[in-house]
């Protein structure tokens, strides 16, 4: 799959660290599913055959046709807070859908549904757009246990008036689709047992089966694994850098901090004068106190 040029040792070494990383990773590729997250950016990476498939039976329409499709879509927030969205996929309308999968319960909070729903919100409008330049919207959480314990196979939610049913119609829907009901007698049953499947021969949708097959059983799907798996070293590595960073800025503000604790002390103030000083809880005295 690589080829080495040249004699340079930095070379060899970045191309036998890539050998690693594949080898590594095709060891467990088979035992990926697309309740997975990793996987599931590759998967459905510029296939909007697969999630089209997916938002066809989640949610009844036969009818609807994806046109575009993205994989961890990262919006951030007027105060820098950032995001990264599992699927993102426009229909032919117009339609936005967030596909987010979640083994974890206190990863499906509503309200991390609420917040990437306005954050979705605000990526739609330009400076200066009207709100009808909002389109309709759905934010998917597909679990892997039933997160509200009523045994539903999926949960729907849109605005309503209180005491009377009444939409209000502003298009924004969250939907949780419970993964542990995998009836095989309904369509979204079926779609849960091929989220939580592992090889294309035990998959029921043609989409879904054909796509498994493509990255598990062929030599193109192992290199566009590995591209991703590059790609999010890089992205950890930056992550990382950017909380050194933050660490420098905070262990800076407490090295002033713990200063004026000291100069104050030297003053002769007492502890307790001093904390109401600086604004500071008792635990955060006692560190600065103690640097």
């Amino acid at each position: 799959m690589y080829s080495m040029k040249g004699d340079d040792k930095g070379d060899k070494a970045a191309v036998s660290s890539n050998i690693v990383i594949d080898e590594e990773f095709r060891r467990k590729f088979a035992d990926y599913c697309l309740m997975d997250d990793l996987y599931m950016s590759v998967f459905f990476k510029d296939d909007t055959a697969s999630a089209q498939c997916v938002l066809r039976v989640i949610l009844e329409k036969p009818d609807l046709h994806v046109e575009s499709v993205r994989t961890q879509e990262e919006l951030f927030s007027s105060t820098g807070r950032r995001a990264v969205l599992d699927v993102v996929a426009t229909d032919g309308v117009g339609t936005v859908y967030d596909i987010e999968v979640q083994r974890a319960d206190s990863g499906a909070d509503p309200l991390r549904a609420r917040y990437y729903s306005s954050l979705l919100d605000a990526s739609m409008l330009a400076s200066g757009a009207g709100y009808d330049e909002l389109r309709e919207k759905y934010v998917i959480f597909i679990t892997e246990s039933d997160v509200f314990g009523r045994s539903l196979p999926s949960y729907c939610f849109s605005r309503t008036l209180d005491g009377d049913g009444m939409r209000l119609g502003d298009g924004d829907h969250i939907i949780y689709v419970n993964g542990a009901c995998r009836d095989g007698g309904t369509a979204l049953g079926r779609l849960m047992q091929d989220f939580f499947c592992r090889s294309a021969s035990g998959m029921h949708y043609d989409e879904l089966r054909n796509r498994t097959r493509e990255l598990k059983e062929s030599d193109k799907g192992g290199d566009n694994m590995s591209d991703v798996i590059r790609e999010l070293i890089e992205k950890g590595r930056e992550q990382i850098r950017e909380e050194g960073r933050e660490e420098g800025i905070e262990q800076g503000k407490a090295e002033v901090q713990a200063g004026n604790v000291r100069n104050m002390l030297a003053d002769g103030l007492p502890p307790e004068q001093i904390r109401k000083l600086l604004r500071l809880t008792k635990e955060e005295y006692d560190r600065f106190a103690s640097l």
